[in-house]
């Protein structure tokens, strides 16, 4: 079963990808997944993709973490990666731009990285004095586009920055339009699939772990001693026909196969996936069988 990926980010993520996907050399294995791209030019076009698409993806990859926080805002993802920027893609933006601005990249504001890959940076970039990192806030998730501009807006025209640095093209352009100096943050190819590697790896790991045989063993104790009291012979029968029913109910919800094997055993088999998606069925069945 071919997996389906799905990527939203900005339409300059989506050519990169295109690249990649271009390149064998990257190691991709292309044919084990369906890639499902999904450009967003506005905010609103990130919740219009995820409610209409979530049900039929195993992964989504996101450009950047502000699209990552909007997504989900609408749904819970079994499985969601943000690209990641490293401190290689900070120095190949600041430093020609250092060069060029005579001294404006010494103070800047930065969003979608890491605090260690800052500072991995910073020790290459020896002319930088002072770096605010945005760092998010989850009980903002729903004003997140306001509040990472904001975070660059204040820093810039209070002079605590000379230069903002994003990870989002919204942001980007906002700035720009504002005659805030600003620097997009580039994507590595190699980080990018990398990553698409890292997780397409991952969920085929967890579909052959999800498709291994599951067998569940029922026991009823002492069933041929209690069946041999003739005076309660008839209450004992009647409660393992009704437990047999509960069984094939059961085994109905998790898709499996129902077999009694004699002297009040039962055996159920089915997929492991399944059985551990219905666990709090299998927890029902035991308080309703004891």
């Amino acid at each position: 079963m071919k997996i389906q990926l799905a990527v939203l980010g900005s339409n300059d993520f989506l050519v990169l990808l295109k690249t990649i996907l271009g390149t064998l050399s990257h190691g991709l294995p292309t044919d084990e997944f369906i890639l499902h791209e999904y450009k967003y030019d506005r905010l609103e076009d990130i919740a219009n993709v995820v409610c209409e698409t979530r049900e039929r993806i195993d992964a989504w990859i996101f450009s950047d973490q502000l699209a990552h926080d909007v997504a989900t805002m609408q749904a819970v993802f079994q499985k969601s990666r943000v690209v990641s920027r490293d401190a290689l893609a900070l120095i190949r933006a600041i430093a020609p731009f250092e060069q060029e601005s005579d001294g404006l990249a010494d103070h800047f504001s930065i969003d979608n990285m890491s605090e260690e890959e800052v500072q991995d940076a910073i020790v290459a970039l020896r002319f930088v004095k002072n770096v605010y990192r945005y760092q998010g806030r989850l009980e903002i998730a729903s004003n997140a586009f306001e509040d990472l501009l904001s975070f660059h807006k204040v820093h810039y025209q209070e002079g605590r920055v000379k230069l903002c640095v994003t990870g989002n093209h919204l942001v980007f352009e906002s700035l720009q339009r504002q005659k805030i100096p600003t620097l997009l943050l580039p994507y590595r190819e190699t980080a990018t699939s990398r990553m698409m590697i890292s997780v397409v790896s991952e969920i085929k790991s967890e579909q052959f772990k999800h498709s291994q045989i599951a067998i569940q063993i029922v026991q009823v104790s002492n069933f041929n001693t209690l069946m041999d009291q003739d005076h309660v012979f008839y209450d004992i029968y009647r409660t393992y026909l009704k437990t047999q029913g509960l069984l094939l109910d059961y085994t109905e919800q998790v898709l499996g196969t129902f077999v009694s094997i004699g002297n009040g055993r039962f055996m159920i088999f089915s997929t492991r996936g399944i059985v551990e998606k219905q666990i709090d069925r299998a927890i029902h069945l035991l308080h309703q069988i004891t």
